[in-house]
């Protein structure tokens, strides 16, 4: 079994790579477009609409692993760092459900 450090350095790990992703995304978009971290605001253009999307996907990502460590969590009985990153999700707009097939998630 891995202990809650490991837990935690995994769901720390999860982010970070998270965020570099979506900085490399970024930056590369900027370059492409020749703006050097301008963006412009055309309202008739679709890279803001693929932006949110891949935001989106991204932060699935993360939250999945969360989840993933929460389960690990319960598994070990560490309530309160579970219900810590229940409450933590919640606060971003993220329900967690848990059911006796496990857990899963939805944006509110």
């Amino acid at each position: 079994m891995v202990g809650h450090a490991a837990c935690h350095r995994e769901v720390v790990r999860a982010v970070m790579i998270s965020q570099r992703q979506q900085a490399v995304k970024t930056e590369a978009a900027d370059s492409r477009d020749g703006l050097g971290g301008c963006r412009r605001r055309d309202n008739g253009d679709d890279r803001a609409t693929l932006a949110a999307a891949e935001r989106k996907t991204d932060a699935a990502s993360v939250i999945d692993a969360l989840l993933e460590a929460r389960v690990q969590l319960r598994a070990e009985k560490a309530w309160k760092l579970s219900d810590l990153i229940r409450d933590r999700l919640a606060a971003v707009g993220v329900q967690v459900e848990d059911s006796a097939g496990g857990s899963s998630w939805r944006w509110v």
